[in-house]
């Protein structure tokens, strides 16, 4: 009795319940593992006009962060680090975020700011917080760009543009390497060992064009052959920091970029042809054969692989379209298929945006001549059709057995029609016979019939003659008694 109650029990209470507390916490994720809600969080701050600073902010509202542990103790640290950070981040109100919230907000301003938070539990906190980073930053990306390309048909659709797609990836640079979004820590040199503001402000009197505030700076340091970057290293740090410095550099990547315009099959691009845009990515300092390892990093706490963003913009403005691709080997491949709706020159710009590292981004501008018509077209037209295979006459040999074939074909044609008709006889014959015999059996049935009748009439007949003699015989021996 006791194991039939626990079973109706399992069965009527504990199983529902664990099945309806799956189905409810599976509904509130999407495909990728993330909350649903997170995404009318982020589209809700999410702009054309997002600024770097604001996107720590925008990530700190996940639900995901709602779990957080707050103790006593952390509040007020946590309030004074909010307060901080509160005019960097985007316009809201502080009642209508949640006190877990808070704490992950503070956690990346402290992190991009190489600080450490005063709470229990910070790199446990931390590492949490950063492991949930890379997952936030690709559904936004997915979010921006379908939105973005969407709104053109759709004008009540929000519009992120390219500027905002821009700053996701910058942030997910500034994430990885842990520099901070204030333009004094902004410096891609930050992400080199041993690298800090004083050493770049030092090493800024002894060449100045390098360690300069230009966007590419970084990238012409990474570019140097190792004695002269030597000799300008030397200056402020020992030969082991030099060594570790160089090691950091190899992990770093440079690239180039190769564009290749086509139409399969046409050398000219026409209107409403669908063109190819092959994007050639090759990564200068990995050999052939040899594989990318894992991103170098000096404080991100997660293991991740290299990967870069491809755009294609006309007139550096309007996107085209844009990938993600993951970066494997020495050189890396991805194909655009595009429509130009009107014939003109096109200026198009392909960038180049790492999603790890800072100020190795590079750019190349090309055109696109669209034509409406082509007399090249043409002729290579006409040129297909003079090389299509002509048909070849049949010799005398192949005439006269083509019509053999036939005749022979017309014998076995009427042969078949005569057994078809034998057939039909047969079948006819084999009708009228069935239509006879079943004609006899009708009449020998009537004639069993008429027998059968008359047999009766006889019979009955007998039957009255046998009555009216015993009728007979009754009446007489009356009569002999009477006399």
């Amino acid at each position: 009795m006791p194991i039939l109650l626990l079973f109706v029990i399992f069965i009527l209470i504990i199983f529902p319940s664990c099945f309806l507390f799956w189905y409810n916490s599976s509904e509130n994720y999407n495909e990728t593992g993330m909350v649903v809600d997170d995404m009318i969080i982020f589209h809700e701050f999410m702009n054309e006009n997002i600024l770097l600073r604001q996107m720590p902010y925008v990530l700190g509202r996940a639900r995901e962060f709602e779990n957080l542990a707050i103790y006593s103790e952390e509040e007020n640290p946590l309030i004074k680090g909010y307060k901080h950070y509160k005019d960097l981040m985007c316009k809201h109100k502080i009642e209508t975020v949640h006190p877990a919230n808070k704490k992950a907000i503070c956690i990346y301003y402290y992190y991009l700011d190489r600080e450490n938070l005063a709470i229990n539990d910070y790199q446990k906190d931390l590492e949490k917080v950063l492991s949930l980073s890379d997952l936030f930053i690709e559904n936004i990306y997915n979010m921006c760009i379908e939105c973005t390309r969407i709104h053109p048909i759709h004008k009540e659709i929000k519009n992120f543009g390219y500027p905002c797609i821009k700053t996701v990836f910058e942030f997910s640079e500034n994430l990885h390497q842990q520099i901070s979004h204030v333009q004094n820590n902004l410096n891609p040199f930050l992400q080199l060992p041993y690298f800090n503001n004083n050493k770049i402000n030092l090493l800024r009197r002894y060449n100045n064009k390098i360690f300069s505030n230009k966007p590419t700076c970084f990238l012409e340091f990474l570019k140097l052959d190792k004695e002269s970057r030597n000799k300008i290293l030397s200056k402020e740090f020992t030969n082991e920091q030099i060594d570790d410095i160089n090691k950091a550099i190899e992990a770093i990547p440079t690239y180039d970029l190769n564009i290749e315009v086509f139409t399969e099959g046409f050398e000219d691009v026409l209107v409403n042809d669908e063109i190819s845009i092959k994007i050639t990515v090759i990564r200068n300092n990995l050999k052939e054969g040899q594989e990318v390892g894992l991103t170098h990093s000096l404080g991100f706490t997660e293991l991740y692989n290299e990967k870069i963003s491809l755009a294609l913009l006309i007139n550096n403005k309007t996107i085209m379209d844009t990938a993600v691709e993951t970066v494997k080997e020495r050189i890396t491949e991805h194909t655009f298929n595009y429509r130009f709706p009107e014939p003109k020159k096109f200026e198009i710009t392909c960038d180049l945006i790492s999603l790890d590292y800072k100020g190795i981004n590079i750019s190349k501008d090309f055109e696109v001549n669209v034509c409406k018509t082509s007399e090249k077209r043409k002729q290579h037209l006409q040129e297909i059709e003079k090389r299509q295979v002509k048909k070849i006459e049949p010799s005398y040999f192949q005439q006269l057995l083509n019509s053999v074939v036939p005749l022979a074909a017309d014998d076995d044609e009427e042969e078949e029609e005569e057994e078809d008709d034998k057939n039909e006889d047969k079948d006819k014959k084999k009708k009228n016979k069935d239509k006879e015999n079943n004609k006899e059996n009708d009449e020998n049935k009537d004639e069993n019939k008429d027998e059968n009748k008359d047999e009766k009439k006889e019979d009955e007949e007998e039957e009255n003659k046998n009555e009216d003699d015993k009728k007979d015989e009754e009446n007489n021996d009356e009569h002999e008694k009477q006399d």
